[in-house]
């Protein structure tokens, strides 16, 4: 059975299925043949070397004007329909594919990046290209992000980037947007009311901060900077997450100093004051492999192009 199957369809070409087609759909050979551009005698022997291979007569050709399907013609042209609709949906599927128009995306991002570029990022990409899944959205940290983008868990990351962490080679790394440090202290702290915060004011304060033992934390460019500044904390607490760290200050625990973006959690017990000195700002990144090539990873890219710096 299988031989035989095989044997139609290694003879068959699509030019003799579209032949059939319009044969069908004009009822002469004659106007098919001027539809198809060819002469009306090469076409007969098309459709009649089609009937030959499949064993199968499609036409009542009794009437000399016209012809007519037969039965089995009829059912061959429903067919015929349904494997031209599909191959022509099979190319466009993918031709889109190529183009980088459908298929799946993943994304990790820190909460900086969620509070700050994130939405706008999303609602861009998915105007301009609805037909991408986006997949695995994972918020964690820089540290589990890099990891993850390295293994390919993950296609693209958007988090914190500072000149003081090591570099990474095998990474492509966009900058999206420059994001000044603030100081976060408790609503009674004797500087809150000082609308700009020296760094050396803070000389001997308990600071409360991302973790240290993260190769990607601010922590690394706080302390530097702090440290440049002879700011020397009395003792540091490491915390993971932002809005933890924020709660721990509105609880009297410490001072703190992150990304602008912070002022974006609403905190009763907190205020948030600008640094006094010049110090640099924290960038946030988009970072992918450098030998992803999908095309998906490259329109997605494009779209951070066009954001507002």
């Amino acid at each position: 059975m299988y031989q035989n199957l095989y044997n139609h369809l290694y003879s068959l070409e699509f030019k003799q299925l579209i032949f059939f087609l319009i044969v069908a759909e004009q009822g002469t050979i004659t106007k098919a043949a001027d539809i198809l551009n060819i002469h009306s005698p090469n076409l007969s022997t098309q459709i009649q070397r089609l009937e030959r291979q499949l064993n199968v007569n499609f036409f009542d050709r009794s009437n000399k004007r016209s012809l007519k399907l037969t039965e089995a013609g009829q059912i061959f042209l429903e067919q015929v329909n349904l494997i031209l609709t599909q191959t022509s949906q099979a190319i466009y599927i993918t031709q889109q594919a190529e183009r980088g128009e459908i298929g799946r995306l993943s994304i990790g991002f820190n909460s900086s990046a969620s509070n700050t570029v994130l939405p706008n990022i999303l609602s861009n990409f998915r105007q301009e290209f609805p037909n991408i899944k986006l997949e695995n959205m994972r918020c964690s940290t820089a540290d589990n992000l890099i990891n993850d983008v390295k293994k390919q868990a993950i296609d693209v990351i958007l988090i914190h980037w500072s000149e003081v962490y090591e570099s990474q080679e095998d990474l492509e790394i966009m900058t999206l947007k420059e994001e000044p440090l603030i100081v976060v202290l408790p609503q009674d702290h004797p500087l809150a009311s000082e609308t700009e915060i020296s760094l050396q004011a803070l000389h001997q304060e308990q600071f409360i901060l991302p973790p240290s033992t993260l190769t990607y934390s601010i922590h690394q460019p706080v302390m530097m900077y702090c440290q440049n500044l002879g700011c020397i904390p009395n003792h540091t607490t490491d915390v993971t997450l932002m809005l933890t760290i924020i709660n721990l200050v509105a609880g009297g625990l410490g001072v703190s100093i992150l990304p602008e973006n912070a002022r974006s959690i609403q905190r009763s017990g907190v205020v948030y004051k600008d640094i006094k000195e010049s110090i640099p700002p924290v960038e946030i990144v988009a970072a992918w492999r450098r030998d992803n090539k999908s095309k998906t990873l490259e329109n997605f890219v494009n779209v951070l192009k066009e954001l507002p710096k």
